[in-house]
């Protein structure tokens, strides 16, 4: 809780700034502070035209410097746009197959990403003591094959004990 202003670490805990700060009073941790950071109006008129990270990198801070004052002013987040590809797809494929057209043939899924999850996951169940319940995840809407998520699932989380459902499809 010392290392990030407590600004921060309320955001990512979605807590209020004072609970944060007086958690870390009640456990005698000192608090960083955040320089505040004088905006010019040509700086906020960057807010929601680009990522908060792009936006960030620019002015010299942080992204969350970026997120929060963005928030106070009520600017609605950017999000990229959509491939004119994938656009002219829109209600001719469904949706699997739209996305693995427009990403050139490549399915949705990320396995780095899968596996890192995975990784979480169980790190998370062993200090919890727990077993883990999911469906066939990967292998839906993403366009995953079982025969490489399984292995995933059984070289990450050896010692635990993983019940996997499949679902009824509508």
């Amino acid at each position: 809780m010392g290392s990030r202003p407590d600004e921060q670490i309320a955001m990512l805990l979605h807590k209020s700034v004072s609970a944060v700060k007086h958690r870390r009073s009640r456990l005698g941790i000192v608090t960083r502070k955040i320089k505040q950071k004088k905006w010019s109006p040509a700086e906020d008129q960057l807010l929601g035209s680009a990522p908060d990270s792009e936006i960030a990198r620019r002015l010299g801070c942080h992204k969350f410097v970026v997120q929060a004052r963005r928030l106070r002013l009520k600017i609605i987040a950017h999000r990229r746009s959509w491939k004119a590809k994938a656009d002219g797809l829109l209600g001719q494929l469904p949706d699997a197959e739209r996305d693995t057209v427009a990403g050139g043939g490549v399915p949705p899924i990320r396995y780095d990403a899968l596996l890192e999850c995975l990784k979480q996951l169980g790190f998370q169940a062993h200090q919890w003591q727990a077993s883990i319940h999911m469906p066939s995840i990967g292998c839906g809407l993403t366009g995953g094959k079982w025969e490489k998520i399984e292995p995933l699932i059984k070289d990450t989380l050896p010692g635990t004990r993983v019940f996997v459902y499949d679902l009824p499809v509508n």
